[in-house]
């Protein structure tokens, strides 16, 4: 727990001083996979960039969507119909588009 902590305020730190826009909850989660050497899912960009500073193990949406697939865990109809909400809710992640394209070789529901 003390190693958790160490890393929340070092990472705080750094996400004050670069100007990145994470919660507190998004700090504890980093913290958390650095210490623990267990990877994060987000899509959102500052969390991403702060990640990266420290080395953490990332997976956007999209990629975890893509892993759960090739296990059989979902189907494409079901990636589909995902996508299709995100859209829905005008909630996309960020390079959504392109991104499908190169994870699942079709074009994203619209």
């Amino acid at each position: 727990k003390a190693e958790i902590n160490n890393a929340f305020y070092y990472i705080r730190e750094t996400a004050r001083e670069e100007g990145f826009g994470v919660s507190r909850v998004d700090l504890i989660a980093l913290s958390h996979s650095y210490i623990l050497g267990i990877p994060i899912v987000t899509d959102d960009s500052d969390m991403l960039l702060l990640a990266k500073e420290y080395e953490i193990k990332t997976f956007t949406s999209l990629q975890l969507l893509k892993i759960l697939l090739d296990c059989g865990v979902v189907t494409l109809k079901l990636i589909r119909t995902i996508a299709s909400y995100w859209v829905y809710l005008n909630d996309t992640p960020k390079s959504y588009r392109k991104d499908y394209k190169n994870l699942f070789n079709e074009n994203a529901p619209s």
